[in-house]
């Protein structure tokens, strides 16, 4: 219901970002093991955002049939609304192999392929979106908090939500080339790998 904006460097030295320095997780800017693909397509890197909430149907297994899923997640399609047409996409993942495409790939390589296609009228039963839930008073103190809300989409209601604050108790020091913001601890010792909007969710919405 909401994609995350693309990473900016410049987030991490600004109090007053928008960006989710709980959550730590952008899109739109590529994700691992997916960009010659794009590149020899023309095409943008694919959305890690997205992607990480797809379970890449393997067409070209490794030798060992399977795949690191660090990366992604569990579920078989996504559907959300490109910002830039306003067309809605059913997004899926598969995982195969480059040399397939083109040349000069060895046999052995694996990528990760993000399709898109259109569609008229959504499918899916459940939305996932997040907001920034602190206020000006909290920026000050160098605390950033987010939300992230799963919802029914047929009542409206929301089925479970997730808050989270971090803070940079350097309180903007610089010092030693500091980023602020990269510095920042969460609430209740969060690991960063953990914070992933994908982890939460996966937590609530267990596919059959």
């Amino acid at each position: 219901m909401r994609l995350r904006p693309s990473y900016k460097s410049s987030w991490f030295n600004d109090k007053y970002t928008t960006y989710d320095i709980f959550a730590a997780e952008s899109g739109g800017d590529g994700a691992i093991g997916s960009s010659s693909i794009s590149h020899n397509n023309g095409q943008p890197k694919p959305d890690k955002y997205i992607l990480s909430f797809l379970k890449p149907k393997i067409v070209d297994p490794p030798d060992k049939n399977d795949f690191s899923g660090f990366y992604f997640g569990v579920y078989d399609y996504v559907e959300a609304i490109d910002p830039v047409d306003s067309q809605i996409y059913r997004y899926t993942a598969e995982f195969i192999k480059p040399g397939k495409i083109f040349s000069g790939y060895a046999d052995w390589v694996r990528e990760v392929k993000l399709d898109r296609v259109p569609i008229s009228h959504p499918q899916a039963q459940y939305g996932i979106t997040w907001r920034d839930v602190t206020n000006p008073s909290d920026r000050e103190m160098w605390i950033s908090g987010s939300q992230v809300q799963v919802i029914d989409l047929s009542s409206g209601e929301v089925i479970a939500e997730r808050t989270g604050y971090a803070m940079d108790f350097g309180q903007e020091s610089k010092d030693g080339f500091r980023s602020p913001w990269s510095f920042a601890d969460s609430c209740i010792n969060y690991n960063p790998t953990r914070r992933k909007t994908k982890d939460f969710v996966e937590k609530v919405l267990r596919p059959m």
